[in-house]
């Protein structure tokens, strides 16, 4: 098995954070967005390369450093599920990816699900472990679960940068609890070092209090959700709920106690196949040949995806997080390359070419 032995290469989202990031493989490419994985790539143990070389196989798989986390720019005020939204875009365009799958986990689910949401065009699939739609404040937890809950991130933010690792163990004990020793060890080994106790803390908060459930129920990208029955921060029934919410999702249960099933463990096999299957569907969607009008930029596909929506331009700018200024500025160049002259034009035009099916 090849090893993944990355370069690392730095792109700088709109709001200037510098983002780190490195390609893997050949191969149409598969986005993975995680908390600081290229810092810990190279340190991974041997059941984590095998996972990530099994699911990657024959692609190029495209991952990076949240901000806050890993070889980016830690000391960042932003830390909000926008913000490392902003740096999937950012590394999505450095990487020239048009059109590609997202793997995501956990937490970061919500930056994909508001990514797919505002740039549906550039989505073909995601794959979701151990996700949720809504943030642990937002699930009307009994009391007593929602203080254990906020006991974590506080017990976190305090003890993370210890030198004694008992509050990371605490961290590790809920998400991978089924790791073998080796697993857990690169794990520790590798968990001080990729963010401050400040940033976990401050990205699980602001997980805690999203809601994605209407961005979700508006996505037409197909999604595999694959959740374990075991998962303690992450619910079963959430990732039920979530695989529910999108129109074109498949709910994939596995009996692990960990968000991913570990190599060791007899549900690894199914899971890895399954994800590959669902992955070898899509295609001909992620080849740059079959995507619609291939002079647009990446922004302005989304622009026109958008008009063809039937949105005017306040609405496509509240929809991208942008100002209707730069909605308008890219209004032009796609009618120019369309060879159209007004918006009813370009809405026939695009709508012809399948576009305008998101909402």
């Amino acid at each position: 098995m090849r090893p993944l032995t990355p370069s690392t290469r730095y792109c700088r989202t709109g709001d200037g954070v510098s983002i780190a990031w490195t390609a893997m493989g050949s191969g149409p490419a598969i986005l993975d967005v995680q908390w600081g994985s290229v810092f810990t790539l190279s340190m991974r143990s041997v059941a984590g390369q095998r996972i990530w070389s099994e699911l990657a196989r024959g692609r190029t798989l495209v991952r990076f450093d949240a901000r806050g986390t890993g070889l980016s720019d830690r000391d960042v005020p932003d830390l909000s599920v926008d913000g490392i939204a902003a740096d999937l875009h950012a590394v999505a365009d450095a990487a020239g990816l048009d059109r590609f799958p997202i793997v995501t986990s956990a937490g970061t689910v919500h930056s994909a699900i508001r990514f797919a949401s505002r740039h549906p065009e550039r989505v073909s699939r995601m794959i979701v472990f151990g996700g949720f739609a809504r943030g642990f404040r937002r699930q009307n937890l009994p009391p007593r679960d929602l203080a254990k809950r906020e006991a974590v991130v506080a017990a976190l933010e305090a003890g993370w940068d210890d030198p004694n690792p008992a509050f990371r163990m605490l961290f590790a004990a809920q998400v991978i609890p089924d790791a073998s020793r080796e697993e857990l060890d690169a794990f520790l080994a590798n968990a001080r070092p990729s963010m401050s106790g400040h940033a976990i803390a401050s990205m699980m908060s602001a997980y805690a209090d999203s809601d994605v459930s209407d961005e979700a129920r508006g996505l037409h990208c197909p999604m595999l959700v694959v959740h374990s029955r075991g998962d303690v921060r992450a619910p079963f029934e959430e990732g039920r709920r979530l695989a529910s919410l999108v129109p074109n999702a498949t709910f994939l249960p596995i009996d692990s106690a960990s968000y991913i099933a570990f190599p060791s463990e007899p549900a690894h096999a199914e899971m890895i196949r399954q994800v590959r299957a669902f992955l070898d569907e899509s295609g001909e969607d992620e080849a740059p040949s079959s995507i619609a009008f291939p002079d647009l930029t990446p922004r302005e596909r989304s622009v026109l995806e958008l008009i063809a929506c039937g949105l005017d331009n306040l609405q496509i700018a509240a929809h991208l997080n942008v100002s209707e200024k730069t909605v308008r500025n890219n209004v032009t160049p796609v009618f120019d390359k369309l060879g159209v002259e007004n918006r009813a034009q370009a809405i026939v035009k695009a709508r012809e070419a399948g576009m305008g099916k998101a909402k």
